[in-house]
Order: structure tokens, then sequence, then C-alpha cells
């Protein structure tokens, strides 16, 4: 663990990693019982280092999600990461595996954003058709937030489907023939994250999000 003025000097000149550095370490200062989720990529491994040189109070607790489709290779680097930082990163099984969320609700299709909106068309027998959004609202009723993704009927474009180039183009060539969902992050992290969190009091969850999911490095 380092002071941050000296990582601010290690850092200079690297204006996103130094806003990075400043915002984890107010973060840390505010919140009593942070809670860091460890996946073992790249973002995270990131992520992990910045937070662990700013615990100077050893008050973070660290956690690693198995989704039941982890590589070997993945469980022996998480093991690493713990031999480095001299850490625990406890390790929490989910509610349903993917493999079994994916056979009951639907594969994940592209996206989260993507998933989920197309799940709710195909519950309301959807046609892939063009329309607008008072049309399509006439028809499938039940339906309005996908129907806003698939007519680009938000405000902001990265919750339209035009954000995604073709993609609407593809799904009217394609209807999709099988079920889609993004439930398998549901069951897998995010209903398990909220119970862990319940159980050892923890009052912020800190993430690694890459700019291309709409982050920067850290989300918390």
């Amino acid at each position: 663990m380092e002071n941050l003025e000296g990582i601010i000097e290690l850092v200079k000149g690297n204006e996103v990693i130094l806003q990075s550095y400043l915002k984890t370490n107010a973060i840390l200062q505010q919140y009593k019982h942070p809670l860091c989720s460890v996946s073992g990529g790249k973002d995270s491994d990131i992520m992990l280092d910045i937070v662990h040189r700013l615990d100077t109070e050893n008050k973070v607790t660290y956690v690693w999600f198995d989704t039941g489709v982890e590589y070997r290779a993945t469980r022996e680097h998480i093991s690493y990461l713990e031999e480095k930082y001299g850490i625990t990163i406890r390790k929490v099984k989910s509610i349903k595996p993917i493999p079994l969320t994916c056979r009951q609700y639907g594969q994940p299709f592209l996206s989260k954003l993507a998933s989920g909106h197309i799940e709710l068309l195909q519950k309301n027998g959807f046609q892939w058709e063009d329309g607008t959004f008072e049309e399509l609202c006439e028809k499938y009723g039940d339906c309005r937030s996908a129907i806003a993704w698939w007519t680009n009927n938000n405000s902001s474009n990265k919750y339209n489907i035009s954000y995604t180039k073709y993609l609407k183009e593809f799904l009217m060539a394609h209807p999709p023939t099988f079920p889609i969902s993004d439930r398998c992050c549901q069951y897998a992290k995010k209903e398990v994250s909220h119970r862990i969190e319940e159980i050892l009091g923890c009052d912020i969850r800190i993430t690694g999000l890459r700019k291309a999911e709409g982050g920067t490095l850290l989300s918390f």
C-alpha cells in the first residue's frame, strides 16, 4: 500500500488513471465497509491494484463470483492475486449457474441491454417489424421500454438499437428462433452480490467497468 501523494507523482501525466485514483481514494475515505468485486479479467486486475494501493486501513472485502462456467486458468489467477497482494478473495457461488439459467430463460445475445429488450419483445410476440413507437405500442403495449429501444425513441442513443450498427436490420432479416435473455448475470452475479452485501454489511460495491461498456475504469 502506498500514500496518495506518491501515487499521484507516479501516474502524473495520465489523466484517466489519475482521476481513477482520486475518485477511489475519495470513496474509500467516505465508506466504512467497501466490497470490491474481482473477476480475474484485466480491467478487474487494474481496479484491484488501485483499490489495494489506497486501502491503508485494510477495510475492503474482496469477492469473486463463481458463475459455473469459469476456466481453471481464472481460478488459478484468483489464487495468484491473493498471494500477490496478501489478501483473501471470498469465493461466492451463483444462485443458479449460467448453463442452467440459459436453459431455463434463454441465451445472452450481444449485450445485457440488447438481450433484455429482445427477451421482452419475444414474450409479447413481436414480429420484428418496422414502425413508429406509437404504432408498435398500440400493437404490443406491454413492452414499451423495449419498443422505445427498437424504434430509437430514447433521448440517449446509447439506449437505442441504432447504437449497434445494423442490429435492427439483422434482426428483421433473421428473427431469433431461440429464447434470448439477460438473466444469466442476474442469478450468477447481481442477486448474489446483493445477498453478500447484506450479509457482510457492505455500504458500497466497487467494480471494474471498461470504457466500451459505458464506463472509464471503475464503477461505484
